[in-house]
């Protein structure tokens, strides 16, 4: 006897029926680059996805879906200097519900073929979206009666990227692998230039200046000022930060003012 069998290809595509693995620590060092002592600080200031182990964080196990949000978590980190206890809600807000954001950015890079966006206010707006609609999502809640001081906005297509690469032999659903055939994001600008209109757009930096070798952008050089940081923030900014010069202003023995200057070198 003859049998067909159909089958649905997005339900293949989506199908979670393969067993999940869970990734350590090291893991999240690989992937994120955050070192264990890193991770002990961000699991006391609450920022870490998934729940307490009692044995610690060298013990902890993470989802693929939780990984690309400490991997987000990191970059947000990185671009724009945002304390580690300002990233805890982010985390329950991409998760919130058991929604799986490396899904959705595959299937938004799918149907969209273009770049995709995590928009942020680290509060009440989370939200990944196509590049297209960016600026209009961000112009209705800069225009609304209870807009937020700031929204953040990173491109989060190639992180996802980044991490799938990483994972390519783990079992993984087909749909999220598809990442790697997806074409990288397109912008109409060179990454390097892309990297100064980010600097500029986050609104964050006194000055920043663009040192040109024959017609490229090869370095830039940023300058900001941080109010209200502890000594540990600004341990923590030492820490995190290979590239920096800090200038201290104290008044009474206490931390007033942080200038920042640090050299970043665009990726060409």
């Amino acid at each position: 006897m003859n049998t067909t069998v159909q089958y649905d290809i997005m339900t293949c595509m989506r199908s979670t029926d393969l067993p999940a693995r869970s990734y350590t620590a090291r893991d999240v060092q690989q992937v994120a680059g955050l070192s264990y002592r890193n991770l002990n600080v961000w699991s006391a200031r609450g920022a870490l996805p998934g729940e307490d182990d009692a044995r610690g964080v060298g013990w902890r196990r993470f989802s693929c879906a939780e990984l690309f949000v400490l991997a987000v978590q990191v970059e947000i980190r990185r671009r724009f200097g945002v304390p580690v206890g300002r990233l805890r809600g982010l985390h329950g807000a991409l998760l919130a519900g058991g929604a799986d954001p490396l899904d959705e950015v595959a299937q938004l890079l799918a149907d969209t073929g273009a770049g995709v966006s995590l928009v942020t206010d680290l509060d009440a707006t989370t939200k990944l979206l196509p590049d297209a609609e960016v600026g209009s999502f961000i112009a209705d809640r800069l225009g609304g009666g209870d807009a937020p001081a700031a929204i953040l906005c990173v491109q989060v297509g190639p992180i996802a990227k980044r991490l799938v690469a990483r994972l390519r032999e783990d079992n993984i659903p087909t749909g999220v692998r598809a990442l790697l055939d997806a074409p990288d994001d397109i912008s109409p600008c060179t990454p390097a230039e892309a990297a100064v209109l980010r600097l500029i757009r986050s609104g964050d930096y006194r000055s920043i200046e663009v040192v040109m070798q024959d017609g490229e952008i090869k370095t830039l050089h940023t300058k900001r000022l941080r109010a209200g940081l502890t000594a540990d923030e600004v341990a923590d900014l030492i820490r995190d930060h290979d590239y920096q010069t800090l200038t201290l202003t104290t008044r009474a023995g206490r931390i007033v003012t942080v200038e920042q200057s640090e050299a970043h070198k665009p990726r060409s």
